[in-house]
């Protein structure tokens, strides 16, 4: 079973890595914004941390926690307010930058190479660029879910 567990890690890393790759890849060109979805990254940004946390049994102290998550929603709120809305003859159209995401899914990439070091010390190390990165991309997806709501139609 011990030499199970990096395989499948190995495995899990691979797979967040291409889904982000993928995710960035198709978030290049002008997309529509529909609410639903916006808000459901949101929901799924925020759901992955807590989800890995128990999972991988890594930890941080909450104030440090609590910290790296305002940062980051510091950094997804400006990204959120300055994310161009354009109304359409149908749709609300919208290009997102994909470097966020490639980030988000890189610091879950390297929380989880870290957490299988088997020290304390590097799995909480692994967590912090996962806390901002979360913090960011769920306060940016909630700020571009309510401008969807308040921007019309043409």
């Amino acid at each position: 079973m011990t030499q199970l567990a990096p395989f499948l890690n190995g495995i899990g890393v691979t797979i967040v890595l291409a889904s982000t790759v993928l995710l960035v890849a198709a978030g290049r060109k002008p997309r529509p914004i529909n609410p639903l979805p916006v808000l459901g990254s949101a929901m799924w940004s925020l759901a992955v941390l807590p989800i890995f946390v128990l999972v991988s049994g890594a930890r941080i102290h909450p104030l440090v926690a609590g910290a790296c998550l305002t940062l980051g929603a510091l950094a997804g709120l400006v990204r959120g307010l300055t994310a161009r809305l354009t109304p359409g003859q149908g749709p609300v159209w919208a290009r997102l930058s994909g470097v966020s995401t490639l980030l988000w899914g890189v610091a879950l990439a390297l929380a989880q190479l870290l957490a299988i070091r088997g020290s304390a010390v590097w799995a909480a190390l692994g967590l912090i660029p996962l806390y901002l990165t979360t913090g960011s991309e769920f306060v940016f997806y909630i700020i571009l879910f309510l401008r969807r709501l308040l921007v019309r139609k043409h």
